[in-house]
């Protein structure tokens, strides 16, 4: 089955969200919101493909076929399936038509789909880890989609496409100082781990506050230059939290993009937590969630600061 939808409605390119499909039946009087929050344990299903390299599609798919799927790791010359048992349960491997790992299946009994899909991440990822060691390889997992058999409502995460951009023809200048941020800011839409995508916009604010922006003004008093300092405050937006939106810029990155998320990837463990697991699906969850406002925030500063190094070029 395909359909259309406007990229609009999927949210901010590069962002990923969740797309949820409710199968209806003659007969079943249940709202969508019932079926979908049902708190009662029930059996489901999850798939998950993977890939030898992060994958960048221009639509969203929730379809999960060993033909598409593919790693470096090769199943043994007689098997038909590989079969994993874990702790959360048995996983099934499939493999393609060049014997590579490419699919992976397994069922639980859950009361959410957050909780079968945690389930699956736990039992699973641990091996795929090691693997990835053992072998010194990488291992991507671009799609996992999670089957509510008894409510048939299938959930699954995706990253909204991007739209097609046609370069302005004319003239243009960049500044040369801001040269690593630019590159930073590619690492990041280029990145398919919201740890990593988050780190290189943090980088681009710490590399302003910290030091161009200081280097900028000193140059101007050298130079006897006036620069009009301007506010930097969260854009507003359909996108944006609204307890976030119109605040200084500076005083959010100090107290949360760097207390409360940088501080977790940069260090092995604060205080009395736990360590930071990055193949933990709530840990994930939680740093995409964060993606769009810290990138909405860096684009800010970036086009200020290159203002500012106008002002004294």
């Amino acid at each position: 089955m395909e359909t259309q939808i406007p990229l609009e409605k999927l949210g901010p390119p590069g962002i990923g969200g969740e797309l949820i499909i409710v199968h209806t039946f003659a007969g079943d009087t249940r709202s969508d919101e019932d079926r979908r929050k049902d708190p009662t344990k029930r059996p489901f299903t999850v798939r998950a493909r993977l890939s030898k390299q992060a994958q960048a599609d221009d639509g969203v798919t929730s379809v999960v076929s060993s033909d598409f799927g593919g790693s470096y790791f090769l199943a043994h010359p007689d098997s038909v399936v590989t079969e994993l048992h874990s702790s959360a349960g048995p996983f099934k491997i499939y493999h393609n038509k060049n014997r590579e790992f490419s699919t992976v299946e397994f069922s639980c009994v859950a009361a959410s789909v957050s909780e079968a899909r945690g389930q699956f991440l736990t039992g699973v990822m641990p091996f795929f880890d090691y693997l990835c060691f053992t072998a010194s390889v990488p291992l991507h997992v671009p799609l996992v989609v999670c089957e509510d058999v008894q409510n048939q409502v299938i959930e699954f995460a995706y990253v909204t496409p991007y739209p097609k951009t046609t370069i302005n023809p004319h003239e243009g200048q960049f500044i040369t100082a801001l040269v690593p941020m630019y590159a930073l800011y590619r690492e990041a839409r280029n990145a398919s781990s919201p740890f990593y995508a988050f780190l290189c916009y943090f980088k681009i604010l710490e590399g302003i506050y910290r030091h161009i922006r200081a280097q900028t003004f000193k140059l101007a008093r050298e130079k006897c230059v006036l620069i009009a300092t301007r506010e930097e405050k969260v854009p507003s937006g359909s996108n944006i939290n609204a307890g976030f939106a119109g605040k200084p810029i500076g005083p959010l990155f100090e107290s949360r993009f760097q207390k409360i998320f940088r501080d977790r990837v940069a260090h092995y463990i604060l205080d009395s937590s736990t360590p930071l697991n990055v193949s933990d699906d709530a840990a994930t969850t939680e740093f995409r969630d964060e993606l769009f406002l810290i990138e909405q925030c860096a684009r800010v500063v970036l086009s200020v600061q290159a203002e500012y190094c106008k002002s004294v070029a």
